[in-house]
């Protein structure tokens, strides 16, 4: 068998065989004209990483200017989201939250709100060392509020019973004397 009988002749008497990578004349491109009419999209133009970034900056910024109700302990109240971020970050800090009150002692500097810390702390300067009063003293001021006012031994089961074993008397266990 030959190639020869493969191969389709053209409808029209033609001498043109139709066939693998021979199509037939009524179906190729025609010339002067595209085979793809509409062509490549164009790309898309390219955006600076500045322009890019100047847009994210407006719309973070904003989201974090429109406002929001939110609840706080006076109720309800119409704030924007930064400063209900604040409010929360605050919230936090105080409640022990370190990484809060890291973030806010941030901010704070941030702001200037912060003092730093002197560079160098004086060598030289006064301590004050305020005398601590004896324990009648501090006792007598502190009559009303003090649990030691009341006889320590009291109302602890079996406390005279082991004193009589150690062979002392309750009055010498109090005035820390001897038996």
């Amino acid at each position: 068998m030959s190639d020869d009988n493969k191969q389709t002749p053209v409808a029209g008497g033609g001498d043109y065989a139709v066939g693998y990578g021979k199509p037939p004349e009524a179906t190729r491109f025609r010339k002067g004209k595209s085979g793809n009419p509409k062509g490549r999209p164009p790309k898309k133009r390219a955006v600076s990483p500045e322009d890019d970034l100047r847009s994210v900056n407006e719309r973070v910024r904003a989201v974090l200017e429109k406002p929001l109700r939110a609840r706080t302990e006076a109720g309800m109240v119409e704030m924007t989201p930064a400063e209900a971020m604040v409010h929360r970050t605050v919230q936090l800090a105080l409640s022990g939250d370190p990484r809060a009150l890291r973030e806010g002692l941030r901010i704070l500097r941030d702001l200037g709100l912060l003092k730093p810390a002197p560079e160098k702390v004086p060598d030289s300067g006064v301590l004050v060392v305020y005398s601590t009063p004896s324990l009648e003293e501090w006792m007598r001021e502190t009559e009303g509020d003090n649990q030691l006012t009341k006889d320590p031994l009291e109302g602890i089961p079996g406390v005279e019973g082991m004193l009589r074993e150690a062979g002392m008397r309750k009055e010498a266990w109090e005035e820390g004397g001897d038996v």
